[in-house]
C-alpha cells in the first residue's frame, strides 16, 4: 500500500493517533518516506523499545485511526536534517516524562523535544494538588477556629 499517497504525507510528517477510545492520549510517529526499492518507513518512539525505525505496513497494520497529520512546515534542506536527526536518535529510550513519542516528534521536525501532553497533565496535577491542600487547610481552620 502506498501511505504516502493515501495519508498525502511528506517526509518529516507526524502521524497521530488516540492511544485510547477518550482520545486523550496520542501516540506519534514520523514518516521518513521511501527507499530505493520503494518501501516505506515510519520512525516512532515506543515504550518497550524506544526509538525504532520500522516498515510502513507493520506500523499501520496496528493503526485504528488516524487524529491528524501534522504537516513538517520547514524548507527542504531543514526536512532533510529532520530526517537526519530521526535517524540518528533510532536506540534512544522511551521515558514517559522525559522523552515520549511526542518528545521524538517534535524534536525531529523542530530540532528540540517538548511534550504537551506531559506539560498538560503536569498543570492539571499541580492544579489538583493545589485543591487538595485548599481544601485540607480550609477543614482544618474550621475546626481549629470554629468558622464555616
Amino acid at each position: 500500500m502506498n501511505y504516502a499517497v493515501l495519508y498525502n504525507l511528506k517526509p518529516g510528517d507526524s502521524i497521530i493517533e488516540p492511544l485510547f477510545r477518550t482520545g486523550f492520549s496520542k501516540h506519534f510517529a514520523i514518516y521518513l518516506g521511501k527507499d530505493s526499492q520503494g518501501n516505506e518507513f515510519v520512525a516512532e518512539n515506543h515504550w518497550i523499545n524506544g526509538v525504532t525505525i520500522t516498515l510502513a505496513t507493520r506500523y499501520f497494520s496496528s493503526v485504528k485511526r488516524i487524529v491528524r497529520i501534522e504537516r513538517f512546515s520547514g524548507s527542504e534542506l531543514e526536512r532533510t536534517k529532520a530526517l537526519q536527526r530521526a535517524f540518528n536518535l533510532a536506540g534512544k529510550p522511551y521515558n514517559l516524562i522525559t522523552y515520549n513519542c511526542e518528545h521524538f516528534a517534535t524534536e525531529v521536525q523542530k530540532g528540540k523535544p517538548s511534550s504537551n501532553q506531559v506539560t498538560n497533565f503536569a498543570v492539571l496535577f499541580i492544579l489538583f494538588m493545589i485543591g487538595l491542600y485548599y481544601k485540607n487547610n480550609a477543614s482544618t481552620y474550621r475546626r481549629r477556629y470554629g468558622t464555616r
